[in-house]
């Protein structure tokens, strides 16, 4: 063996020689380059809500009683309550809203606080149906309503059957955005076919580190009149799944939280619940987005695959009796 003093120096100009050696067949993984990123996340902090919850005995012991009970004094803006085996708990008072008939005895109260910070889960599950009630109230004075079936808030359809535009915030500037859209397709027979777009979200109560969140989903959702809910829906949302990527479900999230968290003078007088946007988590750490993306072959063959799309849904409408036939603009 040779060895020379002034060539085989072991400094730092042998990286590159031991960098060779060490190298793998298949190549050197030299992990991420840094990169500080923005995470945002889609839960919407929940607070503001009252610091003592009633609970009150009623007359009726069955659920379709009281709630019989209940519709037949046409209050249909009381929401903010659940009902569990004889006992109304609420936010409100129930002599305030004009429902003491239905009760049977004084409100007792407890605070808020033995519910929300509770570990027990059926207490936590009680808080929670409760917070959803409340935040189905607020949302349904913005113009927002709920699907019960599929568990779906959106935008509701003007009266007059026109489309609905809104102001929101992008991440850029400031743009009017439609909400709710008209549009029209042929039936089998030819003839014209009037359907709804809406700006849809879905979502539940979550519970992390004693603070309670709305976790929202952007969605979609489509109804014939801008009422009921249209029979062919599910391929009507599922083509839309298929176009859309990152950018539009982002768009989207922005514009549910800029509208569901701006001060109006709704939001402003709503006493039972404040819904504030989240807060954005700066990390240290980040993905080349233009390294993930797939190569030009792949990109033109997926470009194919959401243009032939259209006649996947047509096919579907067709073997299942559709009403008219959808292809994406």
């Amino acid at each position: 063996m040779r060895f020379s003093k002034k060539a085989d120096r072991f400094d730092v100009s042998c990286r590159s020689a031991l960098l060779t050696v060490a190298k793998p067949e298949g190549g050197l993984a030299l992990g991420a380059l840094p990169k500080r990123e923005i995470l945002g996340i889609n839960l919407l902090s929940l607070g503001g809500y009252p610091g003592e919850i009633l609970a009150t005995s009623t007359k009726a012991k069955a659920w379709d009683n009281f709630f019989a009970a209940l519709k037949e004094m046409r209050k249909p803006w009381l929401r903010e309550f659940i009902w569990e085996g004889g006992t109304l708990f609420s936010f409100f008072n129930p002599e305030a809203e004009g429902i003491d008939d239905l009760c049977d005895g004084d409100s007792k109260c407890f605070p808020t606080n033995s519910w929300a910070e509770s570990s027990d889960l059926l207490f936590q599950r009680h808080f929670a149906e409760l917070l959803g009630r409340a935040f189905e109230n607020r949302c349904f004075g913005q113009g927002i309503v709920v699907d019960r079936e599929i568990g779906v808030f959106y935008f509701k359809a003007p009266e007059d059957g026109t489309e609905l535009k809104i102001t929101t915030k992008s991440l850029v500037n400031t743009t009017a955005k439609t909400v709710v859209s008209k549009h029209q397709s042929l039936r089998q027979d030819g003839t014209p076919s009037i359907y709804y777009k809406h700006y849809a979200f879905e979502g539940r109560m979550r519970h992390f580190s004693e603070q309670w969140f709305f976790e929202l989903t952007p969605t979609y959702h489509f109804t014939e009149d801008g009422k009921i809910s249209h029979p062919n829906a599910d391929a009507l949302l599922s083509g839309i799944k298929r176009m859309e990527r990152h950018p539009a479900v982002l768009g989207a999230f922005l514009t549910w939280k800029e509208f569901l968290t701006e001060n109006t003078l709704f939001n402003s007088k709503y006493r039972y619940l404040t819904v504030m946007p989240p807060e954005a988590l700066a990390i240290d750490r980040g993905i080349d987005d233009q390294a993930w993306r797939p190569p030009v072959v792949i990109e033109e063959e997926l470009q194919t695959v959401i243009q032939d799309a259209g006649d996947v849904v047509e096919a579907l409408e067709e073997e299942e009796g559709g009403l008219f036939s959808w292809k994406p603009s």
